[in-house]
């Protein structure tokens, strides 16, 4: 007989380290590559020539992340059947760049639903213009003004950067808030398999 178990969700809590979530809890689970193991699909409209792919964001290290410029420019964060319920993210801005962000938003694409909007938001790198790099791997947590239960976020760009150019330059984000597990169904199940079906179920995998 198939039975079907509903895993307890987990919750990331914003305790002023700006990088401690979401995306760090995944890592701690499984040591493998969140991307390349097929956890989260990240993908970008566009890279500006010399920087890295946006999937270079989860890395979470004081390194080259991703640039685009551009009038539309984002990048997409997709978790696939796992839903989160967004409460804030951080972002870490690169230091050996002018382009620090300044206005952006983030959407949820399931349902177009605006969850955050910066407009002229100097909280990252403030003393950054033209010419003037950041000087510092700079990490900021924002709260969000929508929450809503998520699986695909989208980060884009709304207006100038710190030097007054067309451009989105993030070098790492990070997620606060609660982790959903999909339903996990296996034909025999006992308790004791729970836990370990919570994993394997972050691999889309069925026992």
């Amino acid at each position: 007989m198939q039975k079907s178990f509903s895993v307890l969700p987990f919750t990331a809590k914003y305790n002023g380290a700006p990088l401690d979530g979401i995306i760090k809890k995944l890592k701690g689970i499984w040591s493998k590559n969140l991307v390349e193991s097929g956890l989260v699909k990240v993908t970008e409209n566009d890279i500006y020539p010399g920087w890295n792919p946006a999937k270079f964001v989860l890395n979470q290290t004081a390194s080259r992340g991703w640039a685009a410029c551009g009038t539309s420019t984002y990048f997409d964060v997709d978790f696939g059947r796992y839903r989160i319920e967004l409460a804030g993210y951080s972002l870490m801005a690169d230091a050996n760049d002018d382009d620090a962000p300044r206005n952006w938003n983030i959407i949820c694409l399931q349902n177009n639903v605006v969850l955050s909007r910066k407009e002229n938001n100097k909280v990252l790198c403030p003393n950054a213009k033209l010419g003037v790099m950041c000087g510092s791997y700079d990490t900021a947590y924002f709260p969000v003004d929508t929450i809503k239960k998520c699986g695909k976020f989208r980060f884009s760009r709304t207006g100038v950067s710190a030097c007054n150019q067309d451009c989105l330059n993030i070098a790492s984000i990070e997620l606060f808030g609660t982790f959903y597990f999909p339903e996990i169904s296996c034909a025999v199940c006992k308790k004791t398999q729970v836990f370990s079906l919570a994993l394997y179920s972050l691999f889309n995998c069925y026992l």
